[in-house]
């Protein structure tokens, strides 16, 4: 029999396919939270360090549940990210070709987003550390008096709670906190939310490149998703960006940007990042900026930015010329 399923990629390598060196290769440059500039080869002794991106990425065991016998325990998770990850795969080779969208692939790609935002070491850290308070909190309902047939009194309520909280310290309850986190991540609120946005492919200009990171799915979470400034960012490839808004700026899905808006989202995606980035090139301002906590939210969109459609740009081969956009966005700083 083959061997179990162990080296699970936290970040798809469809994704990180996007971010390559060069195209049709697979290797990538891989940045380290907080360490200095040392660009080479040496996973331990370089930042950044090239690597495939096979194992960029990924992490050994990192769905593995000790509560599951055997292969499953290493593999069921793994295996549930794969099937849900299937539906965007065609998606995200159409947006990358310059292809617009329909408005069901959309939705799947939407689900896909959330999928990919709570599936990252991010989402199970906000999962984690959201648990002890739920469970602290916990109050069994009537139906579970009912069904274990005990009286409702405050000695059974105490035994209840007693129970919930034992459940906490058993073996892979974290990972299956997480795991059925990111397998309710389709009905979210958060998906049908992101529907209702609107959309638009950012291409960078030329001399400008996007970078990504182990939590690439950007918003504020104190603004949330309902406030009118709210918006989510995600880098798709080096020259492109998906963002999400209520702003509707133009008919067209793709639009090229000024370089502003570039570096805004590198920097939501550094800022962001857990323990690493991903990229095409070896830049020393990358770490410089990588593992500073000033960052402070700036919307993309505001009344007081200035959109002016400059020219038509050809977006490929078969494929609906897109906007060139001259953008001056007051509430982004100037770098």
């Amino acid at each position: 029999m083959n061997k179990p399923k162990r080296q699970h990629h936290v970040i798809p390598r469809l994704y990180l396919k996007g971010f390559v060196i060069n195209p049709g290769e697979p290797f990538i440059w891989v940045y380290k939270r907080g360490e200095g500039y040392k660009s080479g080869t040496g996973k331990l002794t370089n930042n950044p360090f090239k690597d495939s991106i096979n194992s960029a990425g990924s992490e050994r065991d990192y769905y593995s549940n000790p509560g599951q016998p055997g292969r499953e325990g290493y593999e069921t998770f793994e295996n549930e990210l794969e099937a849900l990850e299937k539906p965007a795969n065609p998606i995200w080779n159409k947006i990358r070709s310059g292809q617009a969208i329909s408005e069901a692939e959309k939705n799947d790609f939407a689900a896909y987003m959330i999928h990919l935002s709570r599936r990252v070491s991010a989402g199970r850290d906000l999962t984690n550390a959201m648990w002890p308070g739920i469970a602290e909190d916990y109050e069994p309902p009537d139906e579970l008096y009912q069904l274990k047939c005990w009286p409702k009194t405050p000695e059974t309520r105490l035994r209840l709670k007693a129970e919930v909280k034992a459940i906490t310290q058993k073996p892979g309850h974290a990972i299956q906190m997480h795991r059925g986190t990111v397998l309710a991540g389709p009905e979210s609120l958060m998906v049908e939310a992101l529907k209702m946005m609107t959309w638009h492919i950012f291409k960078a200009p030329a001399g400008h490149a996007l970078l990504t990171g182990d939590n690439p799915v950007f918003y504020d979470m104190g603004f949330g998703l309902a406030s009118s400034f709210a918006d989510v960012s995600l880098p798709l490839s080096t020259d492109l960006a998906l963002v999400a808004s209520w702003w509707k700026l133009t008919d067209q899905q793709f639009a090229e940007v000024a370089p502003a808006v570039v570096e805004e989202i590198n920097r939501r995606t550094i800022h962001s990042a857990s323990k690493h980035l991903y990229f095409s090139k070896s830049e020393e301002w990358v770490t410089a900026l990588f593992g500073k906590a000033d960052y402070k939210y700036r919307p993309m969109y505001s009344p007081q930015s200035n959109f002016k459609v400059v020219e038509l740009v050809s977006a490929g081969p078969n494929c609906k010329p897109s906007l060139k956009l001259n953008v001056q966005l007051p509430l982004i700083p100037q770098f």
